[in-house]
């Protein structure tokens, strides 16, 4: 009798939904690591047309958008945020802003969280940044602004 092996469709829908599952078990160790070093989180996976952010921390007067990566080491996972990505996560922080007026009042940071197999997470602080320097403070009627913005350029009405 003929038995026939895994389709190509189901094989990739089953490492689908290993990688969604990898993903939320690595935000969720992310989330519990942020609450221990006192951050409060404000959003989990925050999603607008022009980008994602996966989790949105407060502490003191800085605001941490954080970027999660679950891989097996430090160098892999710098790799594997591009500079494109961080622009779309810069975009998603504006439609953000405009959104929570928590945000308009805090000093912006862009930080990498990479998650590796049985050791501790590694918190990257200000990881966008090249060389040091004070974090992005955003006038309130730019942010106010910036969504209706990106939506024109979008359209290119702007």
């Amino acid at each position: 009798m003929f038995t026939p092996g895994p389709w190509p469709c189901v094989t990739a829908m089953v490492e689908r939904r290993q990688r969604s599952r990898r993903r939320r078990r690595a935000e969720a160790w992310e989330v519990l690591w942020l609450r221990l070093k006192g951050y409060r989180i404000l959003a989990r996976n925050f999603r607008v047309p022009v980008g994602e952010i996966d989790v949105i921390a407060g502490r003191g007067r800085i605001l941490a958008l954080i970027e999660v990566k679950a891989r097996a080491d430090l160098a892999t996972a710098l790799a594997a945020v591009a500079p494109r990505q961080w622009q779309r996560i810069a975009h998603a922080a504006t439609w953000f802003a405009a959104a929570d007026r928590r945000a308009a009042d805090r000093d912006w940071r862009f930080d990498l969280m990479v998650i590796r197999p049985w050791r501790r997470p590694r918190h990257l602080v200000d990881a966008l940044a090249t060389e040091r320097r004070a974090p992005v403070r955003w006038p309130r009627r730019l942010i106010a602004w910036l969504p209706i913005v990106a939506v024109l350029r979008r359209a290119d009405l702007w």
